[in-house]
């Protein structure tokens, strides 16, 4: 959750338990590996083209 909907969240309901599901959870750290791959991928195939 973003942090200002956090604070919201917090605020609103003083006796909040925050939930994150595993799918959530695995999704954004599969998005985040895949565009870590994808940054490397091009700055290799450019050292390999300037060649």
């Amino acid at each position: 959750m973003a942090g200002s909907m956090n604070n919201i969240a917090k605020y609103s309901f003083p006796n909040l338990t925050l939930v994150t599901d595993r799918f959530h959870v695995q999704k954004l750290a599969t998005e985040a590996v895949q565009e870590i791959r994808i940054k490397h991928r091009w700055k290799l195939l450019i050292k390999k083209m300037m060649r």
